[in-house]
């Protein structure tokens, strides 16, 4: 399994424990979350860089409607 495997895994992950609905009671709550992720040192550097593409990659999902997630590509970059 490469680095990106891994964090596609983790992310998936993530995904799954964040958006199992809450109940209070009778009240019932659901998340949906939008993720992006980048490599180091693939994608960047430093950690303001890495935070930046990330940001890149969850934009490009919510532009896409939102709920779910995406790996940094150079592609997104505008």
């Amino acid at each position: 399994m490469d680095k990106s495997e891994d964090v596609i895994c983790l992310v998936k992950r993530l995904s799954q424990v964040l958006t199992k609905p809450i109940f209070h009671g009778e009240l019932g709550l659901s998340l949906s979350i939008s993720l992006g992720a980048s490599l180091f040192p693939d994608d960047a550097t430093n950690t303001t860089e890495l935070l930046h593409i990330a940001d890149q990659a969850m934009y490009h999902i919510k532009r896409q409607g939102g709920n779910g997630y995406s790996l940094y590509r150079p592609a997104m970059t505008p």
